[in-house]
């Protein structure tokens, strides 16, 4: 697949299917066989999911997404997250340009990023006065605050895929009006060569959004890439990328197997107990592509080790306790470490006997952040090839968008840490973007 088409899709009943059929008539004709179209419906109170569905059955390379609420940074990662294409563009329904992609797809073979420019001399704004005005002085903000040295970043685009822009698109912090503005900052300061083309821009219809709306999340998102530069500047650069679940299921081996092939992780988590000796051999012919860690998991199937040696580990028949009654009972003390050592030892041994050697080490729900766990983990990675242990921050933020979930996490830690003295963090850890592929979250094809 040579082109990836991204066009999030936002109360565009009016105008989406005469838009996007004049696309692919253009598009068909010119690169046939070669690009899809990936429409991203993001909340839309109008008509607009029906006509992306209607379009997607009419035509074999149309991608139909559906997020629940408006989001347009959101719609843009999904979006980058299914694509397929090695160049991919981002535009909106009323604005696409096919100068620009036949421009842009010559210039991706020696740049990173082309981003179509509304600010350059050359360039024709057709639209309000105010909303010139706006762009005009929201890109001298990024010139002098956020040393932008560019000339525009929320238009038209195209990027050359690579695991830089894959990494990027998973920690940029913005949701909405600035997702492709943060993103282009972090690839530019990271190295990524871009150019810019002069457009020609015209408003094919008045914004959804209010002004004051637009306003609003613009300054939130603003916040966040500030903050993000300034205050935590060691994450404004891609951390490691670190796919979960291994051996969870075919579909979740099938489809990490399908982003290491791509070049998008780093790291592939392993649970020891539940992935088959077929699995862990398809893994091993990726050695030197990526490294391996061992997802510890004392809360799903059943245990690697014999059952009269960790009896207070598994129920009745065999399997581990949930997370709920696993936490209860580690905290009032019927789970013995001992059983915990004799357990993560035979899943390292199984790893071992099957060829492979992880450098890392993590858990299941991240259990391996609880107050004893910890401590017993650190002291028996030295009897193995284990180097690293996923830190405390890294699991608390793969959380930022559940916060239920971190919140239980941050109460559970909190309780453990008072009864059993407060662990900081691990001495040899790594931080990681940590990722599921396969697994149907709250982004779903519907």
């Amino acid at each position: 697949m040579l082109f990836s088409f991204i066009f999030p899709v936002y109360n565009e009943e009016v105008h989406l299917k005469n838009q996007i059929e004049k696309f692919i008539q253009f598009v068909n004709q010119k690169y046939k066989n070669k690009f899809e179209i990936i429409l991203v419906e993001n909340g839309s109170k109008d008509k607009s999911w029906s006509l992306v569905k209607d379009l997607e059955k009419k035509f074999s390379f149309v991608k139909a997404y559906k997020l629940p609420y408006p989001s347009y940074g959101r719609a843009l990662r999904k979006g980058l997250s299914v694509s397929l294409g090695k160049k991919i563009f981002f535009f909106n329904v009323d604005y696409f340009s096919f100068d620009f992609i036949e421009k842009a797809d010559k210039l991706l073979n020696t740049v990173d990023i082309v981003i179509g420019s509304k600010t350059l001399a050359n360039s024709d704004d057709g639209r309000s006065f105010f909303r010139k005005s706006i762009t005009y002085f929201f890109n001298v903000f990024l010139r002098l605050i956020l040393n932008y040295p560019g000339t525009d970043t929320h238009g038209i685009k195209a990027f050359k895929k690579t695991k830089t822009l894959i990494k990027f698109a998973e920690i940029c912090h913005t949701d909405n009006e600035l997702f492709d503005t943060e993103l282009i900052l972090r690839l530019t300061r990271h190295g990524a060569i871009f150019v810019d083309l002069p457009q020609k821009t015209t408003e094919l219809r008045k914004s959804r959004y209010s002004v004051m709306r637009r306003i609003k999340s613009t300054f939130y998102d603003l916040v966040l890439i500030i903050k993000a530069k300034y205050f935590f500047g060691n994450n404004f650069f891609p951390l490691v990328v670190d796919a979960d679940d291994f051996g969870m299921s075919e579909e979740v081996n099938k489809k990490i197997l399908t982003e290491i092939e791509a070049g998008n992780l780093d790291i592939v988590s392993i649970m020891p107990n539940l992935v088959k000796p077929k699995d862990l051999n398809n893994l091993k012919n990726y050695f030197g592509k990526i490294d391996y860690s061992m997802h510890f998991n004392l809360l799903r199937g059943k245990p690697c080790e014999k059952d009269n040696k960790v009896q207070s580990l598994i129920n009745r028949r065999g399997n581990f306790y949930p997370l709920p009654i696993f936490v209860f009972r580690l905290f009032f003390g019927m789970i013995p470490l001992d059983e915990v050592k004799l357990e993560f030892l035979a899943q390292y041994r199984k790893l071992a006997k099957a060829g492979i050697y992880p450098k890392y080490l993590n858990s299941e729900q991240h259990i391996h952040i609880l107050s004893p766990i910890n401590r017993l983990l650190e002291k028996e990675i030295d009897k193995t090839s284990i180097k690293k242990i996923r830190s405390l921050g890294s699991s608390f933020s793969s959380l930022k968008r559940k916060p239920l979930r971190k919140f239980c996490l941050v109460f559970f830690k909190k309780i453990f840490d008072f009864k059993f003295n407060k662990f900081s963090d691990f001495k040899n850890r790594y931080d990681a973007r940590i990722v599921h592929p396969g697994l149907k979250l709250v982004y779903k094809k519907i």
